[in-house]
């Protein structure tokens, strides 16, 4: 009896049955245009970061290609709602050891022939640095995570 199940198994490798997963939830989408991010935060370099991060992570790294906003089949809007430095750990005399960078925004995935909204989400980045340490360096790490948050949702469904 084994070996007919190996004999099933053998017949369909051969004849190209098998099953894949596809990174793709959205199969209506092949081209994607990212807007500019807008940002209502007082931290103006980090929507320009953002844009290319995104733009770079979406062109490298999925199924989906980046088009221009006439000839995509979705639009992925994006604002950078908080830009947040608080302190993340004190010494024992209460002086900052280190800082922690939080940074939100809101994603809309939208289907461009029919205006429906595929996702739409806060995401978040988080990154920490030293007291005296570079906060703009942090800042692109937190980024970094937003962007990969951003993605995985569009990768994922």
């Amino acid at each position: 009896m084994k070996h007919i199940y190996k004999i099933i198994v053998l017949t369909l490798l051969l004849n190209g049955c098998y099953y894949t997963f596809s990174e793709k939830p959205f199969p209506q989408i092949k081209t994607i245009y990212v807007t500019p991010f807008q940002n209502n935060t007082s931290e103006y370099e980090l929507a320009a970061i953002a844009t290319e991060k995104l733009t770079e992570k979406i062109e490298n790294s999925s199924s989906y290609s980046i088009s221009t906003s006439d000839e995509c089949n979705g639009i992925i809007n994006s604002t950078i709602t908080n830009y947040e430095r608080k302190v993340n750990t004190y010494d024992e005399y209460e002086n900052p050891i280190d800082f922690i960078i939080r940074i939100r925004a809101k994603v809309t995935l939208t289907e461009k022939s029919t205006d429906k909204k595929l996702f739409e989400g806060n995401y978040e980045g988080l990154s920490t640095f030293p007291s005296g340490g570079d906060e703009m360096l942090a800042a692109e790490k937190a980024i970094d995570i937003l962007v990969d948050n951003i993605y995985n949702k569009l990768k994922g469904g």
